[in-house]
């Protein structure tokens, strides 16, 4: 049963999503991290249809943002396509910003497993890319936002710089998107983000927590972490790096509206950004998205519950309903 339904989303991403054409270079690329079935099927898919695509694993890497190999980089600029499901994520990576620069359209799909990337392609793509695009479009208009929680979560900052739209769309040259969609990117201006961050989801590489950390930011600078252990737990890892710029926060944030999406397994962040209604604040890296300037050894993401987010004063998101 998973093998056919593999194959009927393989042929969705193909087909709808990334618009192969025939005669098109199509690369899927993985790590020994994962599983090799999604590669081997989106690679059937391609050819399938005329596309002429292989598949490339490497030895997975310790952390995101770490660079690929060499040849495979190589291999991602030459291509017409490509589709990156690593255990670290190559989005931050100059591996696939290169690409993008080569004329490549990139989708990646950090940390994909089977049963995520069945769950969450089972969605309307047209309806998912429409309302995503509209949340990004009031983003855009806005220079001020602020999100808050029953937790205690009062995050405020500026705005300005241009969200990047994850619709689950990507059919132009040098375009990049990722899978599961449904979410935006947004970096705030930089020094601007200040208040408290009760992250009651996931952290990247921590995985679900069993109570809140807490993040005070000032000035755009993770000042303070407190909780429990996951707290103390996300404090060493920042701290053996010995890189202020690991502090940056929010490096990036966004909102989630995959309806499928879910908080499942023990490392869900990636799925976590997409939930929808739900909002992600990350921690480190953001100099490959729009605006971003910080270059880190780390891009740590953090999922925020039903959050309440206000753009210049107006409420577009409360108790996970949409006023755009």
């Amino acid at each position: 049963m998973r093998e056919i339904e593999l194959y009927k989303y393989a042929h969705m991403v193909i087909e709808q999503c990334l618009a192969v054409k025939p005669n098109e270079e199509f690369l899927a690329v993985t790590d020994t991290f994962q599983s090799q079935n999604i590669g081997k099927t989106l690679v059937g898919a391609a050819r399938a249809i005329g596309a002429d695509s292989m598949l490339i694993t490497y030895p997975a890497r310790e952390r995101s943002p770490q660079e690929p190999p060499k040849v495979v980089a190589e291999a991602m600029k030459t291509a017409d396509v490509v589709f990156s499901y690593t255990s670290t994520s190559l989005t931050h990576t100059s591996a696939r910003v290169n690409a993008q620069k080569s004329g490549t359209r990139v989708m990646t799909a950090p940390k994909l497993t089977e049963e995520s990337f069945i769950r969450t392609m089972q969605v309307d793509l047209d309806e998912v890319a429409k309302l995503t695009t509209q949340v990004s479009d009031r983003i855009r208009k806005a220079n001020k936002c602020r999100i808050t929680t029953s937790k205690g979560t009062d995050l405020q900052m500026e705005l300005g710089n241009e969200p990047l739209v994850i619709d689950g769309i990507c059919r132009q040259p040098g375009e990049l998107d990722l899978i599961p969609f449904g979410c935006n990117v947004i970096v705030p201006k930089e020094g601007t983000p200040n208040g408290r961050i009760v992250v009651d989801g996931s952290i990247t590489t921590i995985g679900r927590l069993a109570s809140p950390v807490i993040l005070i930011v000032k000035d755009g600078k993770v000042v303070d972490i407190k909780g429990g252990f996951e707290a103390e737990q996300l404090r060493n890892m920042l701290e053996e790096l010995k890189d202020e710029n690991v502090y940056n926060c929010p490096a990036e944030w966004g909102i989630g509206t995959n309806p499928k999406a879910q908080l499942i397994g023990e490392e869900p962040t990636s799925e976590g950004e997409r939930i929808y209604g739900w909002a992600h604040v990350s921690l480190g890296n953001n100099a490959s998205f729009s605006g971003g300037t910080v270059k880190t050894k780390i891009h740590l993401d953090a999922i925020i519950k039903n959050p309440q987010v206000e753009l210049d004063g107006a409420v577009i998101l409360k108790e996970k309903q949409f006023n755009l």
